[in-house]
């Protein structure tokens, strides 16, 4: 079973990124999935799936397909776009990832995915039946994504603060 198991409400997917750390470190082996992308984008994902779904988060990885942010991942090279790839770089079929989907949101009611609108459409086309998706970001640049995942994060922050300061 997996270590969602008992959760069952909503979960957020994340999109990998083209900015990968083996880029400035080409001698690292395998690293954690939530350290491989290195993108601004990436990292302020990262943050927004921290602050609002810990433990209930994923990473749509191309090649691995739903990953585990802790899952360690070998560097790779592919998107969905890609053609020609060599075997190593091969981009996850769509049976997997419906598999995957079935194996992580087997008791979800919803999945919220903030990845590009290409990613997110092949997630949707994953999902099982039953399971609403929605995509936050989805009628966005990449700007007006960066501000509203920093803002999300701020005012979730701000908030905190507040109800500390007032003894709540």
């Amino acid at each position: 079973m997996s270590e969602f198991g008992s959760l069952k409400n909503t979960f957020l997917v994340i999109g990998c990124g083209k900015a990968k750390i083996w880029d400035r470190k080409p001698y690292l082996g395998r690293v954690s999935a939530k350290d491989a992308y290195t993108s601004g984008l990436f990292r302020l994902c990262r943050l927004y799936a921290e602050t609002f779904y810990p433990g209930r988060w994923l990473v749509l990885s191309s090649r691995y397909g739903l990953v585990l942010p802790e899952e360690y991942i070998e560097k790779y090279d592919a998107s969905f776009k890609s053609s020609r790839l060599s075997e190593k770089d091969m981009v996850i079929t769509p049976e997997i990832l419906k598999k995957q989907c079935r194996y992580y949101f087997n008791d979800a009611t919803k999945v919220v995915c903030i990845a590009g609108n290409e990613y997110t459409s092949i997630l949707r086309s994953s999902l099982q039946e039953g399971v609403q998706m929605e995509s936050p970001l989805a009628h966005m640049g990449l700007f007006g994504r960066m501000a509203w995942l920093k803002a999300q994060v701020n005012n979730r922050n701000s908030s905190l603060a507040r109800s500390t300061n007032n003894g709540g």
